[in-house]
């Protein structure tokens, strides 16, 4: 019988590896801090588009898959930034649509540094697909049969401050309930305690000519849930090819690496090693992600951006 359903929606709830959906799960947040706090939007001083998948605990059935697309630039000579966001995230029955937008606006100091505020709008929209679920209880009130979609609206705001060797942000991505935890649906009217608040930083080293080492950090926060805290280590060998390591609190060991095409195309590949009880369960997980710069010939652009 398909339980997988229920194990996956008290995950949604209670584990610290989902966020109560919310938000979505990226290991490799050290390249994809867009989808974290708006604020970071022009942060890469050129266009910067790309797509980054994520399958999380491979052989599960029902496992959580999200493929989100992305862009993002500065504007008004880089006094300000937009960004854009697609995203289909996929959980047991729940199959979610986002369309998020980020404007930066950014403030420059000297030594290179910038402080930027940033807000984000997102509209979701939910389907549920109970024929993926086999139901013990085919009358329980609580489920939604009555309702197999549902949309709604969110914002949000986040700080970002960067220099050439260090980073720290802050953000809350979501103030509202999105579409699976609407009111609208019985059953879910209780989960008023999902929103969650980030706070990322990162500092990088240059060890040796062509070595640098860059620790970073993720701490994100649910009231009511566990703390679920990503801590990260990557190495840059000849400003060009990235290997990392991290470990998600109580939850994983991740690795990845990230390796150019050519100057302005790059692919990471990440995997994750589950420390949990799915681990007799599960083959992990696996993310991929795609990422262009788009140089302006006109403009003197560092191809490498540490943060």
């Amino acid at each position: 019988m398909r339980i997988i359903f229920y194990t996956l929606f008290l995950l949604v709830l209670f584990n610290k590896a989902t966020t109560a959906q919310n938000d979505r799960l990226y290991t490799m947040f050290v390249f994809n801090k867009l989808q974290y706090n708006a604020a970071y939007a022009g942060s890469a001083e050129a266009l910067n588009f790309g797509a980054h998948y994520r399958h999380q605990w491979q052989g599960l059935e029902g496992a959580p898959k999200t493929i989100t697309a992305f862009a993002h630039a500065p504007i008004v000579g880089g006094r300000s930034g937009v960004g854009l966001s697609l995203i289909s995230d996929e959980i047991g029955i729940f199959n979610t649509t986002y369309a998020k937008m980020d404007y930066a606006y950014r403030i420059a100091f000297k030594n290179d540094s910038k402080l930027s505020v940033g807000i984000n709008a997102q509209f979701d929209f939910t389907r549920f697909d109970w024929t993926k679920a086999d139901l013990i209880d085919n009358v329980d009130s609580a489920i939604p049969f009555g309702e197999p979609s549902n949309s709604a609206f969110n914002f949000g705001m986040g700080v970002y401050y960067s220099n050439e060797n260090f980073y720290l942000g802050a953000s809350v991505p979501n103030f509202l309930r999105n579409a699976i935890t609407s009111e609208a649906y019985r059953g879910f009217q209780d989960l008023n305690e999902l929103r969650a608040y980030y706070l990322m930083g990162g500092v990088i080293f240059k060890i040796s000519p062509r070595v640098h080492i860059r620790p970073s950090l993720l701490v994100s926060y649910v009231p009511n849930a566990p703390k679920e805290i990503d801590f990260n280590l990557s190495f840059l060998f000849l400003e060009s090819f990235w290997v990392g390591g991290s470990y998600r609190l109580n939850e994983s060991i991740d690795a990845f690496v990230q390796f150019p095409i050519s100057q302005q195309l790059k692919v990471a590949v990440g995997v994750d090693y589950a420390m949990t009880e799915l681990n007799s369960s599960t083959k992990g997980s696996f993310e991929v992600m795609i990422e262009y710069v788009l140089k302006n010939d006109n403009e003197k652009v560092n191809n490498i951006r540490f943060f």
